[in-house]
Protein backbone atom coordinates (compact mmCIF):
# COMPACT_ATOMS: atom_id res chain seq x y z
CA UNK A 1 0.00 0.00 0.00
CA UNK A 2 2.70 2.44 0.98
CA UNK A 3 4.58 1.87 -2.32
CA UNK A 4 1.43 2.54 -4.39
CA UNK A 5 0.70 5.72 -2.44
CA UNK A 6 4.31 6.91 -2.90
CA UNK A 7 4.20 6.18 -6.67
CA UNK A 8 1.02 8.26 -6.96
CA UNK A 9 2.71 11.18 -5.24
CA UNK A 10 5.71 10.92 -7.53
CA UNK A 11 3.42 10.86 -10.55
CA UNK A 12 1.65 14.01 -9.35
CA UNK A 13 5.00 15.69 -8.68
CA UNK A 14 6.20 14.74 -12.16
CA UNK A 15 2.97 16.12 -13.65
CA UNK A 16 3.37 19.39 -11.76
CA UNK A 17 6.96 19.71 -12.98
CA UNK A 18 5.82 19.12 -16.57
CA UNK A 19 3.12 21.79 -16.20
CA UNK A 20 5.66 24.25 -14.77
CA UNK A 21 8.03 23.56 -17.66
CA UNK A 22 5.21 24.04 -20.17
CA UNK A 23 4.20 27.32 -18.52
CA UNK A 24 7.82 28.52 -18.63
CA UNK A 25 8.04 27.67 -22.35
CA UNK A 26 4.81 29.52 -23.14
CA UNK A 27 5.88 32.53 -21.08
CA UNK A 28 9.28 32.66 -22.84
CA UNK A 29 7.62 32.39 -26.26
CA UNK A 30 5.19 35.20 -25.44
CA UNK A 31 8.03 37.41 -24.18
CA UNK A 32 10.04 36.84 -27.36
CA UNK A 33 6.99 37.55 -29.49
CA UNK A 34 6.20 40.75 -27.62
CA UNK A 35 9.79 42.00 -28.05
CA UNK A 36 9.65 41.37 -31.80
CA UNK A 37 6.54 43.53 -32.10
CA UNK A 38 8.69 46.66 -31.87
CA UNK A 39 9.26 48.09 -35.36
CA UNK A 40 12.85 48.55 -36.55
CA UNK A 41 11.80 51.45 -38.76
CA UNK A 42 9.09 53.15 -40.77
CA UNK A 43 8.34 53.97 -44.39
CA UNK A 44 7.10 57.56 -44.47
CA UNK A 45 6.75 60.51 -46.80
CA UNK A 46 9.78 62.82 -47.04
CA UNK A 47 9.39 65.82 -49.34
CA UNK A 48 6.99 63.95 -51.61
CA UNK A 49 9.02 60.75 -51.81
CA UNK A 50 8.87 57.48 -49.93
CA UNK A 51 11.67 57.31 -47.35
CA UNK A 52 12.88 54.77 -44.78
CA UNK A 53 13.35 56.05 -41.24
CA UNK A 54 14.93 54.05 -38.44
CA UNK A 55 12.61 53.70 -35.45
CA UNK A 56 14.43 56.23 -33.28
CA UNK A 57 15.36 58.71 -36.01
CA UNK A 58 13.76 61.88 -37.38
CA UNK A 59 15.99 61.95 -40.47
CA UNK A 60 15.51 59.40 -43.25
CA UNK A 61 18.15 56.71 -43.64
CA UNK A 62 17.46 56.69 -47.39
CA UNK A 63 14.85 57.89 -49.87
CA UNK A 64 13.30 55.98 -52.75
CA UNK A 65 12.73 57.37 -56.24
CA UNK A 66 9.02 56.56 -55.83
CA UNK A 67 6.85 59.66 -55.52
CA UNK A 68 4.27 59.28 -52.77
CA UNK A 69 1.46 60.92 -54.74
CA UNK A 70 1.83 58.41 -57.59
CA UNK A 71 1.10 55.43 -55.32
CA UNK A 72 -2.43 53.98 -55.19
CA UNK A 73 -4.61 55.98 -52.78
CA UNK A 74 -4.55 53.35 -49.98
CA UNK A 75 -0.77 53.00 -50.18
CA UNK A 76 -0.34 56.77 -50.33
CA UNK A 77 -2.44 57.22 -47.17
CA UNK A 78 -0.49 54.48 -45.38
CA UNK A 79 2.88 56.06 -46.30
CA UNK A 80 1.66 59.47 -45.14
CA UNK A 81 0.74 57.94 -41.76
CA UNK A 82 3.89 55.81 -41.60
CA UNK A 83 4.16 52.09 -42.33
CA UNK A 84 5.92 50.18 -39.52
CA UNK A 85 8.68 47.78 -40.62
CA UNK A 86 9.32 44.86 -38.25
CA UNK A 87 12.10 42.98 -40.06
CA UNK A 88 14.63 43.31 -42.83
CA UNK A 89 12.75 40.68 -44.85
CA UNK A 90 9.58 42.79 -44.62
CA UNK A 91 11.58 45.85 -45.70
CA UNK A 92 12.95 43.92 -48.70
CA UNK A 93 9.42 42.90 -49.68
CA UNK A 94 8.20 46.51 -49.43
CA UNK A 95 11.20 47.69 -51.47
CA UNK A 96 10.30 45.21 -54.23
CA UNK A 97 6.74 46.51 -54.25
CA UNK A 98 8.03 50.09 -54.55
CA UNK A 99 10.56 49.28 -57.24
CA UNK A 100 13.52 49.23 -54.86
CA UNK A 101 15.43 52.14 -56.37
CA UNK A 102 17.09 54.39 -53.81
CA UNK A 103 17.80 58.00 -54.81
CA UNK A 104 21.34 59.32 -54.48
CA UNK A 105 20.31 62.67 -53.00
CA UNK A 106 19.17 61.44 -49.57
Amino acid sequence: MWVIHRAGRLRRLYGMLCLCFLALCVWTFQLARRDSAVPIGFLKDQAGRVAYFEADSTDPLYCYNQLTRLLPSEACEAILQGVPVYSTSQLSQLEKELGGEVSQDN
